[in-house]
Formats: C-alpha cells, structure tokens, sequence
C-alpha cells in the first residue's frame, strides 16, 4: 500500500502543489475541504475529508489513521495560535509520526505573532516536526489575489514602497515539502526557503511586462489605501492590519532576506522571478487592450 499523508490547505496555491507533487511521487493524498462533495477532483486528491477550523468536532475524523500531515494555518489568522495548537494536540494523541508545518518567513523574529507561537507548539509536541518558512510567492501575481487587477489593468496596487522581496514559487516550496517527507534527517529542522534574487515590485512590473508584452506597472499605495483595499475584499479588521503590517516589513527591508536552504535541500537553484513570468505570460495577455501604458 502507497503510503498516505493527510494535506491541509489544499485548495490553495502552495497546498494544491503540494498534493500534485506528493502524488507524482507516489504517495497517497488525503485531502481536507470545508466542501468535500466538491474536493476531489478540484483539489487532486485520492480522498477528500470534511473539515472546517472553527469546527474542532472535525479535527479528529480527519486525523485519525493518518502518520503524516502537511499542515498550513488559513491565511492571515490572527486566531491561528489559539485555533491550530487544538489541531496539533489531537494529532499527538492520534500518534501522528511527523508533521511539516508551512509558517511564513521570519515568523521566528515575531514571538509573539501567531505563526510564532504555532511553531513553538509544535516543538514542544512531542511528535517529530519540520517547519518551513517560505517568503512571498511568485503565483500571488498569477493565481492569486494579486492576478485580478494585473489582468484588467495592468497594474499592481500596493504599499510595498521599493522594498524589495525575495519571491519563492510555490514549485519550489512543494519540492521541498516532498523531499522532507522522504528524509528523517530533516525532522527537527527549520528551513527559510526563499528566491536568491530579490526584487522591487517595480522590477516586478517589468519583468511581467517583458514576458506578457503588454505594459503593467506597480502602482505605489498608501497603508490607507491597502486597508481599502481590505476591507473591500472583505478582511476583518485584525487580518487586514496584519495584511498591512506584512507590506510594512516588505518597506522596512525584512522581505529582501535571501537564504540557502532551497539549494541546500534540492541540489539546484530556486527558479527566479523571469523564468516564473516567461512560463505563466499567457495569463497577463488577458485583456490587454484595457491595460494602461
């Protein structure tokens, strides 16, 4: 039998590569959805459970029979150091073997941010565990909340100022998620996985404008504005300030970091920004007549 490894978060960018890549090597994908009825065949998995967060009654069906769980918190949750240790304290009594956790990069310099104290849980569980801190991903401008307003405009709307970014794609991500589930060396162990060229999202821009052919341009925003932005999309108010703070460290420099781990783990460099915008430039052509010079 093909061994199982249970995958949160599957229905979004970096979980529904995870599933593809596990499945490509052979293992068997249990996935979660708060509408299974309608996961398996979206989220590629060879088996999809119900399961909600604000619902504990649904942690433990899912859990039990599982060794394995790659697990994601829901993004921008500011209630993930509440909600996510019950997650984790039903799979150490369910005998869960080894869990890979997806934090966010520099989680471990904020702690008393929730991912922080999500890592600190797992650490302190008794089960073994790798956490995984990857930087922004280069599929927000592709497939992400980002990828709307590019596509019927031309513009990215941000208050990112000339910070730079160390992008990562999700690719790479799913890459390293696999090879940890293969190794026991890497249990206990905390990779910052990142690009190796970090840059402005005015070089953003360019680099999407080169490939697509069309002009887009990064249009520099307010924190006001971002809010707006927010709150039109519907955030509450304590993730949209932590949407706003994540800009702000973007301004401040934090996002620039660049590490080794994703050479390290994969024996090859991470795939850079040009080379992530000359494979997706079909979805930027979208529209381009209404784009703005």
């Amino acid at each position: 039998m093909r061994e199982s490894i249970l995958v949160t978060g599957a229905s979004g960018k970096l979980g529904r590569e995870v599933v593809r890549q596990l499945r490509a090597s052979g293992y068997y994908t249990r996935v979660v959805s708060r509408n299974p009825e309608r996961g398996v065949s979206e989220l590629l998995g060879d088996e999809c459970l119900h399961f909600d967060w604000d619902k504990p009654e649904s942690y433990l069906p899912v859990i039990e029979g599982a060794t394995r769980i790659f697990l994601t918190a829901r993004p921008l949750d500011t209630n993930a150091a509440e909600v996510v240790p019950i997650f984790l304290d039903h799979c150490n009594d369910a005998g869960v073997q080894h869990i890979v956790f997806s934090s966010a990069l520099g989680a471990d310099h904020n702690h008393m941010g929730p991912l922080s104290l999500v890592e600190s849980h797992l650490m302190n569980l008794g089960v073994a565990w790798t956490i995984l801190r990857p930087n922004f991903f280069m599929e927000n401008f592709s497939q992400g909340w980002l990828a709307p307003s590019i596509k019927s405009e031309g513009l990215i709307n941000l208050s990112a100022g000339s910070g730079r970014t160390s992008f990562i794609s999700v690719n790479d991500v799913a890459a390293v998620v696999t090879k940890v589930f293969s190794d026991p060396t890497h249990h206990g162990k905390a990779y910052n996985l990142t690009g190796d060229d970090p840059m402005s999202h005015t070089a953003v821009a360019a680099a999407l404008t080169k490939a697509s052919g069309r002009p887009v341009n990064y249009h520099e925003i307010s924190d006001e504005d971002l809010r707006d932005m927010g709150r039109r999309a519907g955030l509450p108010g304590g993730q949209l300030e932590y949407f706003v703070r994540l800009f702000q460290m973007v301004r401040e420099g934090y996002s620039a970091r660049v590490y080794p781990d994703v050479k390290e783990l994969l024996g090859r460099g991470p795939i850079g920004f040009n080379e992530f915008a000359k494979a997706n430039a079909n979805i930027w052509k979208v529209n381009s007549s209404s784009a703005r010079a």
